[in-house]
């Protein structure tokens, strides 16, 4: 694909960088001849729908975005570019060596409910009452899932046998090489955009030709595919349920692609906003959360009670290179937990880390003889749910437990220092009450909820935010009997 290889001017604004950076990607699409004649074939070499190729290619470019050095790969080496796409090339006939030798017969599976996207035991535990509730629950899981969790007690499946027949009657091998040379002349790369389009092609057309059901749920918005939900759709499924588990960030939520999203909450800004990051869905549905309704349940105790302030940490993916001032700020809010461990050393506050964090030298700096202490690992396996519970203020930078906890009428707030993270907070005016960015409110709010002991916690209309979330499985399973 033709795109733009310098590095992109970065502004202050997270949001819009990650807007413009959009607006780069459709312009490409749209207004180069090449490209444009690039997605045509693909459409109908494969017969897939032209607006499906294109929503999957803009999928694909944008993975190769490196938010780091803020720029695309560059290819204009000739010798690089050569064996990038050699490679590629390489991996265009492994696949079709699969699909001729692995298409042994299969039984196929019909079911009231398929769910996707399950790459552990954290992922599946939140749907133990859905599939407790409804027995004609399937499992699609990843190979490594059984090995590594043996005992799985639900009915699934992990091995999906290629269709022998797939490709019959299609171009694929000449479309292969038409772009290969393509590529090579332009110093481009265009089969890094096709392999992934036929790879998902197979492997859809195939999953749903043996498996056949009427809804298909997962919970990763930046999971959606186009290229699924098409083929889910054509091989007999009725709706592609999405579940939302995180905060609409902008760098995880372009170009989303659902058929029907059940929301955290009642505000219709999570759907304008996905949409206006290029995304396509079709009706939402508050139900509240998944991930709380199953941690509320297996509620644990911690063995020190009450935590008078407790910090959420968060997984500094992308979104940290959006901006300098949003990285820069994130150190700030530090900075302001700190201060306020100084100010009144008498607090209890815990810093309980993401479960995915893997150190941080500049935080060990910045943390390093303050009284805050940090919980990495749970040495009980306790999880930040169980944290929640006891905290009197919770705060993070941008933990989507945040809007959980107003579900369960909790004081937590984002710390926003100078409204530097427009990337989690743009177009989503209801979280403006939750959005401290200024030390003095800081303070306020822990006089007001921590000294004070002030347990009025009231705020507009929580369930704008986040419903409460004690009957989520039961809502699900309805709205989809409604369907």
């Amino acid at each position: 694909m033709f795109l733009i290889t310098k590095t992109l001017k970065k502004s202050k604004d997270s949001g819009k960088n990650v807007e413009n950076l959009k607006k780069i990607i459709d312009s490409s699409i749209k207004k180069d001849r090449l490209n444009k004649i690039f997605l045509n074939d693909i459409s109908s070499t494969i017969d897939l729908p032209r607006k499906v190729v294109e929503k999957k290619s803009k999928q694909i470019i944008l993975k190769e975005f490196n938010y780091n050095k803020f720029k695309f790969q560059n290819t204009n080496n000739i010798l690089i570019n050569f064996f990038s796409n050699l490679k590629i090339l390489f991996y265009f006939f492994s696949l079709l060596l699969c699909i001729h030798f692995f298409n042994f017969k299969k039984k196929k599976i019909y079911t009231s409910i398929l769910i996707e996207d399950l790459h552990g035991e954290r992922a599946l535990n939140i749907y133990n009452k859905i599939i407790k509730k409804n027995k004609k629950t399937f499992l699609l899981l990843p190979n490594f899932f059984v090995s590594k969790y043996k005992l799985c007690p639900y009915k699934y499946v992990k091995l999906i046998p290629y269709k022998k027949d797939i490709f019959k009657n299609k171009k694929i091998v000449s479309l292969i090489f038409k772009y290969f040379f393509i590529s090579l002349k332009y110093k481009q790369n265009f089969l890094k955009i096709l392999f992934p389009i036929i790879y998902s092609y197979a492997k859809n057309f195939s999953k749903y030709s043996y498996i056949n059901s009427n809804y298909l749920l997962h919970s990763r918005i930046y999971l959606s595919c186009p290229i699924r939900n098409y083929l889910y759709k054509k091989l007999g499924g009725k709706k592609i349920i999405t579940i939302q588990s995180h905060i609409i960030e902008n760098t995880i939520s372009l170009y989303s692609d659902m058929d029907h999203l059940l929301t955290f909450g009642k505000s219709g800004e999570t759907k304008k906003k996905l949409i206006k990051l290029g995304g396509r869905i079709d009706k939402i549905q508050p139900v509240g959360s998944l991930r709380m309704e199953y941690e509320l349940d297996f509620k644990r105790t911690l063995t020190k009670k009450k935590i008078d302030i407790l910090i959420l940490g968060v997984n500094p993916t992308k979104w940290m290179d959006t901006s300098n001032d949003i990285k820069k700020n994130y150190y700030v809010f530090l900075d302001w937990i700190v201060k306020i461990a100084k100010l009144y050393p008498q607090l209890s506050i815990t810093y309980k880390h993401h479960w995915s964090f893997q150190g941080d030298s500049i935080e060990d700096k910045i943390l390093l003889n303050s009284n805050i202490k940090r919980i990495i690992k749970d040495k009980n396996n306790l999880s930040s749910y169980d944290y929640l519970n006891e905290g009197n203020l919770v705060l993070s930078f941008c933990s989507t437990m945040i809007l959980e906890a107003q579900a369960i009428n909790k004081p937590a707030f984002f710390i926003d220092p100078n409204n530097s993270s427009t990337t989690f907070f743009s177009y989503l005016p209801s979280l403006k009450e939750l959005r401290i960015n200024k030390f003095k409110m800081l303070e306020q709010n822990v006089k007001k909820f921590v000294l004070k002991k002030n347990y009025n916690y009231k705020i507009k209309d929580k369930n704008l935010i986040c419903l409460k979330s004690k009957n989520v499985s039961n809502k699900i399973l309805n709205y989809l009997k409604k369907k």
